[in-house]
């Protein structure tokens, strides 16, 4: 059996797609970053007391270690663990926003 292989037109394709897919997830992490700033601003101290902040929190500082620690958009290798642990934090943040 023959492996597919995919053309430079399509790997083009992929990447730009890709490309577009981190640059929503840091507009829709500063829409969240956004949102639980105005609500540490609203409950003032008692924001501290909420275990769902500790959690948004937790989510805001993972992202960009899980994200960042290499360039995304210098290669067209995105690895299995980097989608995995975005879906890990996407899963959690879900709570906050319905």
């Amino acid at each position: 059996m023959q492996r597919y292989q995919m053309s430079i037109y399509e790997k083009r394709h992929i990447f730009a797609a890709a490309q577009a897919m981190w640059i929503l997830l840091i507009l829709f992490t500063i829409v969240y970053v956004a949102k639980e700033a105005t609500k540490a601003i609203h409950l003032r101290l008692r924001y501290l007391w909420e275990y769902e902040s500790w959690l948004n929190v937790a989510i805001i500082l993972s992202f960009p270690l899980i994200s960042f620690h290499s360039n995304p958009f210098s290669s067209t290798h995105l690895t299995i663990q980097r989608y995995k642990s975005n879906q890990f934090q996407d899963f959690f943040s879900r709570k906050s926003f319905f």
